[in-house]
């Protein structure tokens, strides 16, 4: 069997991990939330970009009815998920640009989160320019 590293589905514990991370913020957040109700995210991808261990989407053709390029770009901090594989809580951040969710990211490589175990207390909107710095 032949599997494409560069086309993988978005898994059911990653969407209902961020379901429950949206819901349980609500507000503007609500939103994202709506984007997986509505199938927006199709696949995942790793990066190389800058950020360690980025997990990456890919869209569904209705991208543009949530797109708004005046939105700019910031990420989710603070909030911590459990990690099966080592046992722990570990840090789960989310990042968006265009009002879409981009992707998240972990200290750790491999990870088995856990959706139902997660901690939004502590978190943060971190907000960044165009040239990714936070102000």
């Amino acid at each position: 069997m032949i599997f494409n590293l560069f086309n993988k589905k978005v898994k059911e514990w990653e969407k209902a991990l961020l379901t429950n991370i949206f819901s349980e913020l609500g507000g503007e957040f609500l939103v994202y939330k709506q984007q997986i109700d509505d199938a927006l995210l199709r696949g995942v991808y790793r990066s190389s970009s800058p950020t360690p261990n980025y997990v990456g989407f890919k869209y569904n053709p209705v991208v543009s009815k949530y797109e708004t390029p005046k939105a700019g770009k910031f990420i989710l901090s603070g909030i911590t998920v459990f990690d099966t594989l080592s046992n722990q809580f570990i840090e789960f951040k989310v990042h968006f640009y265009a009002g879409l969710i981009m992707g998240y990211s972990t200290p750790n490589k491999r990870i088995d989160l856990n959706p139902e175990r997660y901690k939004t207390e502590g978190f943060k909107k971190n907000i960044k320019n165009q040239k990714g710095r936070e102000f």
